[in-house]
């Protein structure tokens, strides 16, 4: 019969024995290790016991219990792996098993224990690129791990030895990160929107130390090595999921503010976020500007989420900026640069493009544009609206900072600028509008003396205009005249502020200012002198004799008496000669001489002088004393100018405690009876000089006649005309009397400071000025 079978061996993997020849690392004691034998090597191999190499060995029973072992069996083993790792290497259990063990000593943390991590959580030292984007950090193999015996392996068992698609991301992220940790202020990195060119955040300065400022400079370059790196190596990096996984890092050096200013700043931002550098004109007041170097192939844009244009949000945002505050500040700062063009040549960009994409706007989206000043005028030291530019100015009108003549540069954007509000010429509620808006930015606050005299060529201009007869003209002057009927016309008043015409009175010759001078400054507001009177009345201001009338104060008692002076000069004997036709015929030739020189006497005759003195007789009145006190008409309130007997020039509330001379009168006429009244004179003053000055009153006068000999009444009335030449100022051969007032100069904004001022002034600029600029 024939011999049974033999059943095949079972598999080596159903085996639990195993063997180690001598050269292999031996592992931990075990029972189920069989001594090694040479001359049993084939028996072993046919009862299925396994003889075991070096990779077997440590991936099966000891690298297991790596975790274990006492710090000496784990440098032996480590040692063995190290020194036999050419033959190791193409075990691929082994790398597999090697790559899940924390063995590698990296770099301390100060203040913590020297960590041990798995090789692929760390990076290679040798690579420049990462030792600078992780510098300091506990991401390195230290010590003896770093040399060039435990490298090799290192790499085989996952240290990241390159920047990849998987590590760049990190980099960038960590470079960012790096960024924010030293400026947690930096302006501009992620969001549109914040102003660069704000003067107030400059102002603030830089609390950082120079070690700061020198750690920020070496994160920069950091950051610039490896964007440059990024587009080195564009070809292997790039996918579509490569630009999702680093659009929102921002690690891309960038520059905040004008460029080439003295005021331009580093930063670090997305790609997202940043312009390209040919965009710069379009949006670098609101968002950062994009380091040339670092601009990415154009088909990377759309996964970077680059956009160039930028978005029409930016482009608002950033000519809002630009234009807030007209800019003056940002045109002043400008660099002259060779690199970098003018304003002008800027804005006309920002125009440009502008009209390209003006037709695909919405309603909406065009509004916001309108209003805002970004076309630079006046030799571009400031930015206006277009709502202020007109095709065509008068050759003779400078009605700047409200109107201008649209520059030649622009003429091409002719067609959007109208769009935009731009008119073919100012017309007089056009500049009336801006004469309100400018109040209505700033009301109350005093204007500097350029604004003050712009303001009054722009009202000259629109009165001039008021009553053209121009169709096109009719329901403008229809709106200028509903404003000055309301009194809503804004005019400078004497303080420098823009105040409502109806809100002022102006001094009208010398009564006029004789009473403002009497008048509480807090109760009135008087118009700035620079202001004409052809225009005041034009805006129909009042003046103020009409507005504040002066009136007997009731609370003092008026006693009426026959005869006044040591002399008793009785009511009686004055008025006589008063109405005496000699007297009048004196007193019209003192007139006509005087007519020459004020105006206020040309409209009288003869025949009117002697009415007034017969009428003046009829109303003369004597009193023991008398006060009198200033009401506004309006509204009644009293706008006396009171002193304080503790020091003069303090205003009072309550007229109590004013004293009670600082309103006495010796001769007035009310206004509200018709009394001529003249009080019991002072010391060392004579009653008829009191008369006098009541007649010059009563016949208009702004200054005393020189006719108190003329009441004398020991003169007779038939020498009164012979006496006219000898009572002229300068004798009997005096000429005609000079101008009233030609000696007196008012000064206006611009006029030349007179040499004996020159030391009281000091010039501190803090901007340039420009030439013919008032200062």
């Amino acid at each position: 019969a024939a011999s049974p079978a033999h059943p095949p061996p079972p598999p080596t993997s159903q085996i639990p024995w195993y063997t180690c020849p001598p050269h292999v690392f031996q592992p931990p004691p075990t029972t189920l290790l069989i001594a090694y034998r040479e001359d049993a090597r084939r028996l072993y191999q046919a009862l299925g016991i396994h003889e075991l190499e070096d990779g077997d060995v440590l991936t099966r029973f000891v690298l297991p219990q790596f975790g274990e072992m006492d710090a000496d069996c784990r440098a032996e083993t480590m040692e063995h792996l190290r020194s036999n790792w050419s033959k190791l290497r193409g075990h691929g259990d082994l790398l597999e098993a090697v790559r899940e063990i924390p063995f590698v000593e990296c770099a301390e943390v100060p203040g913590e224990a020297r960590a041990m991590r798995k090789a692929c959580e760390l990076y290679d030292p040798s690579h420049p690129l990462l030792l600078r984007v992780f510098k300091g950090q506990p991401v390195f193999p230290c010590g003896s791990w770093a040399g060039s015996s435990w490298l090799p392996l290192l790499r085989d068992v996952g240290l990241q030895a390159d920047v990849d698609k998987s590590t760049f991301p990190k980099c960038a992220k960590h470079v960012a990160a790096r960024w924010r940790a030293m400026n947690p202020n930096a302006a501009g990195s992620n969001d549109v929107g914040n102003n660069i060119c704000d003067d107030s955040a400059a102002a603030e300065g830089d609390p950082r130390t120079q070690d700061d400022t020198a750690r920020s400079e070496e994160v920069y370059a950091c950051a610039l090595d490896l964007v440059q790196y990024m587009l080195e190596h564009m070809d292997n990096l790039y996918s579509p999921q490569f630009g999702e996984s680093v659009r929102e890092a921002a690690f891309v050096p960038a520059t905040l503010g004008l460029p080439f200013s003295s005021d331009v700043q580093r930063t670090l931002t997305t790609y997202r976020a940043a312009l390209l550098p040919a965009d710069w004109v379009l949006g670098w007041s609101v968002a950062p500007v994009m380091d040339k170097a670092c601009v990415p192939p154009q088909f990377t844009w759309t996964s970077l989420h680059i956009q160039s244009p930028p978005s029409f949000a930016t482009l608002v945002a950033h000519l809002r900026a630009c234009g807030r505050g007209g800019g003056a500040s940002m045109l002043a700062r400008w660099p002259s640069a060779r690199e970098l063009a003018g304003p002008q040549e800027v804005f006309k960009r920002v125009l440009g493009r502008l009209a390209t994409a003006w037709p695909e706007l919405t309603r909406e989206e065009q509004s916001q544009v309108r209003g805002v000043a970004l076309v630079p005028v006046a030799s571009c030291t400031v930015l206006v609206a277009p709502d202020r530019l007109y095709l065509r100015l008068p050759d003779t009108k400078d009605l700047a900072p409200f109107a201008f003549q649209l520059p030649a540069a622009y003429a091409q954007y002719s067609e959007l600028l109208s769009e935009l509000g731009m008119r073919e010429s100012p017309s007089p509620d056009a500049l009336l509008s801006c004469l309100v808006a400018t109040h209505r930015r700033a009301p109350g606050a005093c204007m500097n003396p350029n604004d003050s005299l712009a303001v009054v060529r722009v009202l000259k201009h629109v009165c001039a205009n008021l009553n053209c007869n121009t169709p096109s003209s009719s329901s403008s002057s229809r709106a200028v005249e509903a404003a000055i009927s309301q009194g809503r016309v804004p005019v400078p008043d004497s303080g420098g502020a823009l105040v409502m015409s109806g809100e002022c009175v102006r001094a009208r010759g010398a009564a006029g200012t004789r009473l403002l001078a009497q008048c509480n400054p807090s109760a009135l507001r008087l118009v700035h002198s620079c202001v004409d009177a052809e225009v005041c009345d034009a805006l129909r201001v009042p003046a103020v004799e009409d507005v504040v009338r002066e009136e007997l104060d009731d609370s003092f008692a008026v006693e009426t008496v026959s005869s006044l002076g040591p002399e008793k000069v009785t009511r009686v004997a004055v008025a006589e000669r008063l109405s005496h036709p000699d007297f009048a015929k004196a007193v019209a030739q003192e007139v006509f001489h005087a007519a020459l020189s004020v105006v206020e006497l040309r409209c009288h005759s003869e025949q009117s002088v002697q009415e007034a003195l017969s009428s003046a007789a009829a109303r003369l009145r004597f009193v023991t004393v008398m006060h009198t006190r200033l009401v506004h008409v309006p509204d009644g309130r009293d706008v006396t100018l009171r002193l304080t007997a503790e020091g003069a020039g303090d205003h009072l509330v309550d007229p109590r405690r004013a004293i009670a001379s600082d309103r006495r009168r010796f001769e007035f006429v009310c206004a509200r009876t018709s009394a001529v009244l003249v009080a019991e004179p002072p010391p060392a003053v004579q009653l008829d000089t009191l008369v006098a000055a009541v007649v010059s009153r009563v016949l208009g006068s702004p200054v005393w006649l020189p006719i108190a000999a003329f009441i004398s009444l020991d003169v007779s009335p038939h020498v009164l005309p012979d006496l006219h030449r000898s009572l002229h100022p300068g004798g009997a051969n005096a000429g005609p009397p000079a101008r009233l007032g030609t000696d007196v100069q008012l000064w206006q904004p611009g006029q030349a400071v007179a040499r004996c001022e020159m030391p009281l002034l000091q010039c501190c600029p803090l901007r340039p000025f420009a030439a013919g600029e008032v200062v």
